[in-house]
């Protein structure tokens, strides 16, 4: 058996579709189909074998590719451009962002004031734990190699502005104005904390709408279709879901998620572990070797078998218990 050419996993799967379009053409048309050496050959057979079997005939659906290197690692540009470049990890900051969405859209007073409420609380509940920072940006398009250019360089701000805090270890929590939807940040790699505050009943959503007067009633079938679409979303999406009718309760179960979080980010070392205690430990130590070693000195003197040894000691100016505290000291 000859040895034949071994195309490329790419060059296969044209040459494949190439042959079925041939052998529908043929199906169609009744007629034979020419190869390219101007013959008539059987479509199963032996055009088959003279498509795999062409060492050196490039098409032009061959992608740039050298005649010369054919094997399989050689797919052509084409195939490069295909294959994107990217990152093996994400960087996130050090401390989750907490971001609000709803109950409906932002810049409404409904929703500006419910959130406001809970902006108001946490500064007081965190105090000194806390940064609530204001975001007028669109956050939304921010990437962590985005091109660092003129219209951008709000943007680019802002996502720097969060990391930066995330340093200090401390809760951050974005009053963003374009974002409406936890689908928004999915790309910014900033993995938010997403609250959702819930309004169940749209009937209670639209008496509060009425209540903040005419100019509000007038955006309140936008207001109520934001709604509607939030509450359609996904609940694995929202790491928080406020649905409590009454602010207290709403509050006290942001405040124990946000505990586990601070929890979590901030462990209590153990005694054993504490730097203090460790050195009061290490102290004692020292003082019961200090203690032995001078009685032991005592001792030595003492002996009379050891007088030779003491003197010779003396006249060294360095004592044996000396000795023994000075490699402990070294090695220590």
């Amino acid at each position: 058996c000859d040895f034949c050419f071994i195309p490329s996993p790419l060059k296969i799967a044209h040459l494949r579709e190439t042959l079925k379009n041939r052998k529908k053409g043929h199906r169609y048309s009744g007629g034979g189909i020419s190869s390219h050496h101007g013959s008539d050959l059987d479509l199963n057979s032996q055009a088959a074998h003279e498509e795999y079997s062409r060492p050196a005939q490039m098409d032009s659906y061959d992608y740039d590719m050298d005649p010369k290197d054919t094997g399989p690692l050689n797919l052509g540009k084409k195939s490069q451009r295909l294959g994107k470049k990217e990152q093996p990890y994400v960087v996130v900051p050090n401390m989750r962002p907490v971001v609000f969405v709803g109950p409906s859209l932002k810049g409404y007073e409904v929703t500006d004031m419910m959130q406001k409420a809970l902006f108001d609380y946490l500064k007081k509940k965190f105090e000194g734990r806390c940064n609530i920072v204001r975001i007028s940006s669109d956050l939304s398009q921010a990437r962590r190699n985005m091109p660092r250019t003129e219209e951008n360089r709000a943007i680019c701000e802002d996502y720097d502005r969060i990391y930066e805090l995330g340093k200090n270890l401390q809760l951050v929590i974005l009053d963003c104005d374009m974002i409406n939807n936890p689908s928004q940040l999915e790309k910014t790699g900033l993995m938010p904390i997403n609250v959702f505050i819930k309004i169940n009943d749209p009937e209670v959503l639209k008496r509060l709408i009425r209540w903040r007067g005419r100019q509000q009633m007038r955006h309140m079938s936008v207001q109520w279709m934001a709604a509607e679409k939030l509450c359609q979303c996904d609940p694995n999406v929202f790491d928080v879901c406020l649905d409590e009718n009454v602010f207290e309760e709403a509050c006290e179960h942001l405040t124990e998620y946000l505990e586990a979080y601070w929890n979590a980010t901030h462990p209590v070392l153990p005694e054993a572990t504490h730097p203090k205690a460790f050195l009061n430990k290490l102290d004692m130590k020292v003082s019961v070797l200090l203690s032995g070693a001078a009685e032991w000195r005592r001792n030595y003197f003492k002996s009379s078998k050891c007088t030779h040894k003491a003197h010779s000691a003396q006249s060294s100016g360095e004592s044996g218990p000396e000795k023994i505290l000075n490699i402990f000291c070294y090695f220590g």
